[in-house]
């Protein structure tokens, strides 16, 4: 049911081994961060809120990742990717998988994200949160 997902998956298989995927992080991890027009319309401070009691233990206070816990940067992502890829956990696309340790810890705490508006003022704190980080 994730045809993006699929296409990803096909694209890592192009990778030849773990210093593959190290270069192409390595390079990600290089490009600078860039301001991203809203394209979902949500309550920054409700969302903040939000945010913070539920995903930033984990991902961080302004979204920024947490290498120790395997938390991804949420900052610097597009809204709409976000809110996408929160909709795929909540509908168990995404955190299913036996393997996936990190993605299934995901399914829970989306679930307490109760209804769209909620996930899109949480999805427009992360993107203030990568405005105000740029700017500093």
């Amino acid at each position: 049911m994730d045809t993006l997902g699929f296409q990803m998956a096909a694209m890592a298989k192009t990778l030849p081994d773990s210093n593959g995927v190290a270069d192409v992080v390595a390079y990600i991890m290089s490009l600078p961060s860039t301001q991203t027009a809203a394209a979902i319309a949500g309550d920054i401070k409700k969302g903040e809120r939000t945010y913070q009691s539920i995903c930033g233990s984990c991902h961080g206070q302004a979204g920024k990742g947490n290498k120790l816990m395997n938390a991804p940067r949420l900052n610097g992502l597009e809204d709409w990717y976000l809110k996408g890829q929160i909709s795929k956990f909540k509908n168990s696309i995404r955190g299913s998988h036996p393997k996936d340790l990190y993605g299934a810890q995901m399914i829970p705490m989306v679930s307490t994200l109760r209804d769209g508006q909620v996930i899109n003022d949480v999805v427009a704190y992360i993107l203030s949160a990568n405005q105000l980080d740029s700017i500093q």
